[in-house]
């Protein structure tokens, strides 16, 4: 065979060789590709399904906390509204464990604290106080730099708040509500691990319902502020007549007993002449904070004018004994409460007593005895207690009773 044409099978071959390793390359590397976009149209997809399942959970998500702020919105009774805010913010946490425990504490600058609001669950079954000091860490972090926080354990202070089966949660988290950089309250959440995870995967919904809430109690504290008296704290005047005539309807519909204490600090013109308005003014706080302490969370304080309160007293009315009032024995709780809480001054410590009259309303009784003949009881018997030598409470059926 000529070199010649040996020359051109070989070239051959060989050119066969090169276009077959070609061909395998090529076509093993549009396998690869091919491949490799098949995988990713699947992880296209499998995102895409992952993003509609997420936008239908916010979606559902969003619906519940339009709901939610609609209640909020419609909601007249405050208790109702601090407890709705609690429970939209628990199901901002879900979890398969127990939990989570929510709670919802109101900033009261007086005291430079926070003072429970609403609890889920109730707050008796894990929670040991009512008071937190804004001192404590982390809440003062949170108080001062008003941002959310989410802590993976427990810290010491908040473990001792707890009781019960809350005491097995593994983190918190700390929500301050805000309105213009102005602290109102927090809402502490406490629970597991998977919970804290999906309340900081639901931070979106979470931010946007903490501004909601913000307004919402916004709102309570503004509405208290028209009801409230400014110094004290108790309520006004104006409020507290508006309510006796509606709890005077009420009692006649139904007949039941209604009671009123009229309450006058002793003395109150010579301690101000005495010691000065500032310290008249800390005499009257701290009277109407003992009062509060003393009497039942159905009952309602108010200022009544200058150095005199009033409290209504619903379903309180005689005894299993004719001479008897249930109304009696509370209103000596308060005297005595208020007899031996003396008022702390910079160089002494100053004793203050009241004097009580007690009014009250029998389950039968007509319709013209109605709110000015109410007072005018309370005061008549009020009168019968300063003449008998003050710190004493007075009773329309004759018993005045002092200190003991």
């Amino acid at each position: 065979m000529p070199a010649e044409l040996q020359w051109l099978i070989a070239a051959g071959l060989i050119g066969s060789v090169v276009l077959v390793g070609y061909l395998a390359w090529t076509g093993m590397r549009t396998r690869a590709l091919l491949r490799r976009h098949i995988l990713q149209h699947r992880d296209l997809q499998r995102a895409h399904q992952e993003a509609a399942l997420e936008r239908g959970r916010l979606l559902d998500q969003f619906e519940r906390l339009t709901v939610s702020c609609r209640r909020l919105t419609k909601t007249l009774e405050d208790r109702a509204a601090y407890q709705l805010i609690v429970s939209q913010f628990a199901e901002l946490a879900p979890g398969i464990s127990e939990g989570p425990w929510v709670s919802l504490w109101l900033y009261d600058p007086l005291a430079y604290s926070f003072v429970l609001k609403a609890a889920l669950p109730e707050a008796t079954e894990w929670l040991t106080t009512n008071r937190l000091s804004l001192k404590e860490e982390p809440i003062a972090t949170v108080a001062n730099e008003r941002k959310l926080l989410i802590l993976p354990t427990l810290p010491q202070t908040i473990r001792q708040l707890l009781q019960g089966p809350s005491i097995g949660s593994e983190g918190a988290g700390f929500i301050p509500l805000t309105i213009e950089d102005r602290l109102l309250a927090v809402v502490l959440l406490i629970g597991s691990r998977e919970q804290l995870g999906s309340f900081q995967r639901n931070i979106l919904t979470v931010n946007l319902f903490a501004a909601q809430a913000s307004l919402a109690v916004w709102t309570i504290l503004q509405r208290e502020l028209a009801m409230l008296d400014h110094l004290t704290r108790a309520y006004n005047y104006a409020y507290f007549k508006e309510r006796l005539v509606q709890e005077l309807e009420r009692c006649h519909r139904f007949e039941s007993p209604l009671s009123l204490l009229l309450i006058d600090i002793d003395g109150f013109k010579a301690i101000n002449d005495t010691y000065g308005h500032q310290v008249g003014d800390w005499v009257l706080i701290t009277t109407a904070r003992t009062i509060q302490g003393s009497i039942r969370s159905m009952d309602l304080l108010a200022r009544y004018g200058g150095d005199e309160f009033v409290v209504m007293l619903a379903e309180l009315d005689r005894g299993k004994n004719p001479g008897s009032c249930e109304a009696l024995p509370l209103a000596q709780r308060i005297r005595q409460a208020i007899a031996h809480r003396p008022v702390e001054l910079p160089s002494q410590v100053l004793s203050v007593t009241v004097s009580i009259g007690i009014g009250i309303r029998e389950p039968h009784a007509a319709p013209s005895f109605d709110a000015p003949a109410l007072f005018k009881q309370a005061d008549e018997q009020l009168y019968r207690a300063k003449r008998a030598g003050k710190n004493r409470c007075a009773f329309p059926d004759g018993q005045i009773v002092g200190p003991q």
